[in-house]
C-alpha cells in the first residue's frame, strides 16, 4: 500500500474512533481462503467479530466455530482471546473446493463459505502485491465505499498473469488489512484475474508496523508453501520483504524516485515480465533453481528494449 493509501487509512481509523457508537451491531462470521497443497493438512481460519463505524471492526471472544466440508463438521475450534479459530484437517478426497464454518454468537446461528484452491507441491508460487503493481488504486474508493469500482487494472497485468497462472501458482498478497478482503476478492473476480488466495495483514493496527508487516507475513507464508519463491511488487518494501525471505524479488511499475536494492530485478511494465518469465522459464519453472537464482548463485537473462530516437530525427 503506498503511502497515500496508508494516508487515508490513518485518516479513517482516526474517524472511527471520533464517531464509535455506544451500540451493538450484529456479529458476523468471515473465513479465510484455504490451499489444499497435495494432500497436506488444510488449514481452516474463521474470524468472528463485531462491525463499528467505517468498517472496523472488534473482535469477539471464544467463540466455537465449527468447520464442515461436504455438509458434516470435521473440525471444532474456539476464537479464543483473538476473536480467530483455526483448525487443520486432511481433506478425504480430491476436488473439494469449498468448506463452510458455523457458530452461534449471541445467540443467533452465523453461517459462511470459504474457498478451497488445490495446489500442486510441485509448482512454484507467485507472490502478487495489488495496490499500484496490478491495480491503480482510487484509495477513497476502497477504504469509504461499498464497492471499489474506480480502480483499475494496470495495462497487461491481468493478461500477463493469466498466462503465468498456467505454471504457476498465484497468491496475493498485500498489506491491506483484513476489513478489505471481501472488497479486494470482488475486485479481482470483477477484473477476470487468475484465481488465488487473497492474504491480507490480520489487523488495522498492524498498519503500525508496516515497514516489517509485509516480511512477516511472508515468513509465515514461507513456512506452510515452502515453494513460495517468487515475488512481483513495486515498492521498496516489496523489494526487502522478498529478499529478506530468500525470493526473488522482481519490480514492476518503478518509481524513478525509489532505490530497491541490487538484489531486486526491475521490469518497466508487465509485458516486460512476461517476456522475463519467457527468457528464462527453464530455470523459473524449478523450485531448486529458483531458490539458487535468488541466492546469486545462476544468473537470469534480461530482455533489452531496442532504442528509439525520441527526438524525432
Amino acid at each position: 500500500m503506498s503511502r497515500q493509501g496508508i494516508g487515508l487509512l490513518r485518516w479513517a481509523i482516526g474517524g472511527a474512533a471520533l464517531l464509535a457508537a455506544a451500540g451493538c451491531a450484529p456479529p458476523m462470521l468471515s473465513v479465510d481462503d484455504a490451499v489444499a497443497l497435495d494432500g497436506r493438512p488444510v488449514v481452516f481460519v474463521a474470524h468472528a467479530e463485531r462491525p463499528q463505524v467505517l468498517g472496523l471492526r472488534s473482535e469477539i471472544e471464544h467463540v466455537t466455530i465449527s468447520f464442515r466440508v461436504d455438509g458434516r463438521e470435521v473440525r471444532r475450534a474456539d476464537t479464543g482471546g483473538s476473536g480467530r479459530a483455526v483448525a487443520e484437517f486432511r481433506l478425504p478426497r480430491p476436488g473439494i473446493t469449498a468448506f463452510e464454518a458455523r457458530a452461534v454468537i449471541d445467540g443467533c446461528e452465523q453461517q459462511t463459505t470459504g474457498t478451497i484452491f488445490a495446489w500442486s507441491a510441485e509448482r512454484p508460487i507467485i507472490a502478487v502485491d495489488i495496490d499500484n503493481t496490478i491495480c491503480r488504486t482510487e484509495y477513497e474508493d476502497l477504504l469509504l465505499k461499498a464497492e471499489d469500482v474506480e480502480s483499475r487494472p494496470i495495462s497487461g497485468s491481468r493478461e500477463t498473469l493469466t498466462g503465468l497462472s498456467g505454471d504457476y501458482h498465484i497468491a496475493y498478497v498485500t498489506g491491506r488489512p483484513r476489513i478489505y478482503l471481501e472488497k479486494t476478492r470482488a475486485w479481482l473476480r470483477r477484473n477476470e484475474f487468475p484465481p488465488g488466495p487473497v492474504v491480507t495483514a490480520p489487523r488495522l493496527r498492524d498498519m503500525i508496523k508496516y515497514k516489517t508487516l509485509k516480511r512477516t507475513m511472508l515468513a509465515n507464508l514461507r513456512r506452510r508453501w515452502p515453494n513460495l519463491l517468487i515475488g512481483i511488487g513495486n515498492e521498496p518494501l516489496d523489494a526487502e520483504a522478498y529478499g529478506a525471505n530468500g525470493m526473488l524479488a522482481l519490480i514492476v511499475n518503478p518509481s524513478r524516485r525509489h532505490a530497491f536494492g541490487l538484489h531486486a530485478i526491475v521490469l518497466g511494465d508487465w509485458a516486460s515480465v512476461g517476456r522475463f518469465f519467457e527468457l528464462n522459464r527453464e530455470t523459473l519453472l524449478s523450485p531448486a533453481d529458483i531458490a539458487k537464482a535468488a541466492n546469486g548463485e545462476i544468473p537470469l537473462r534480461r530482455y533489452v528494449h531496442p532504442w528509439r530516437n525520441t527526438n524525432g530525427q
